[in-house]
């Protein structure tokens, strides 16, 4: 009986995703060609998925893609990770190929791993993972995932990677993966969290980082400050710029490490020269 439950499940995920994209790429289609600005082009795409979610009935810090790896349907949460690496979001590609390229044994940092997509996508082939969330709900299904899946390769902080050990403020945005240390008067609301630099993490590994990826929503050079030695002790570096003016910096202090750079929709990325 559990079994034909368990196939039931699975065939619903199934039919909810293929929904999902189907509605996803006609929507897309749309807007593209509704606006002809990429930013009232945004603006409208967060309002429509807010409101599928609101009628769904979802709680507002869970994303369209969170629902369905949150287990929402009694499933492994592994399932929708696996999905992801199969039909990546396009702008996130660049980073994708980088997990998808882990060798075997790899000891692997996700900071900004908000509820897990890419801590479960390294963990079947990591040694380690340590996984940076500093805010709270984000966090709960982080650790749920990790949970679900019994993976005992991750280390999960409920930190905020910054560049010195202490608290710090975290300013809430409207979508559960925009929180940020760096300030935004768009966000109106924020709340005080523990920071930890990298360095004072990567003492818990005395190991050579096989991948770091950072998504910070801003805040990437107040992280790469508080993480010197990480950067002597890694092959590949993955960040997503979200501020323009700090690209060029984020490439100085790479080359500057010994990583050569090169960049790729969003990402910076620096990799050791003998890789």
């Amino acid at each position: 009986m559990k079994g034909i439950v368990n196939i039931k499940a699975y065939v619903n995920t199934i039919f909810i995703t293929l929904c999902y994209i189907a509605v996803a790429f006609f929507v897309k289609l749309f807007l593209r060609l509704s606006f002809q600005n990429k930013h009232d082009e945004d603006i409208i795409k967060r309002r429509f998925w807010r409101r599928i979610l609101k009628i769904l009935n979802l709680d507002r810090e869970i994303e369209a893609y969170s629902f369905l790896i949150k287990g929402y349907l009694n499933i492994r949460p592994k399932f929708f990770g696996d999905i992801f690496s199969l039909f990546p979001i396009k702008s996130e590609k660049p980073v994708v190929k980088l997990f998808r390229k882990l060798p075997e044994s790899s000891i692997v940092f996700d900071v900004g791993a908000h509820i897990g997509k890419y801590t479960l996508m390294a963990s079947p082939k990591a040694n380690l993972v340590i996984a940076v969330e500093a805010e709270p709900s984000n966090f709960k299904i982080l650790e749920k995932n990790i949970k679900t899946n019994n993976l005992e390769n991750i280390n999960a902080f409920n930190v905020a990677a910054s560049r010195t050990n202490g608290v710090a403020n975290l300013y809430l945005g409207e979508d559960s993966s925009t929180h940020s240390l760096s300030i935004d008067l768009r966000k109106k609301e924020s709340i005080i969290v523990e920071s930890r630099t990298l360095d004072s993490l990567i003492e818990l590994n005395k190991s050579k980082i096989d991948l770091i990826k950072i998504d910070v929503e801003g805040a990437e050079l107040a992280v790469l400050a508080g993480a010197q030695k990480c950067l002597n002790n890694i092959r590949i570096i993955a960040i997503e710029i979200h501020r323009e003016e700090n690209k060029q910096k984020i490439v100085n202090l790479l080359e500057k490490n010994g990583l050569s750079t090169y960049c790729e929709g969003k990402f910076v990325i620096g990799k050791r020269e003998c890789d």
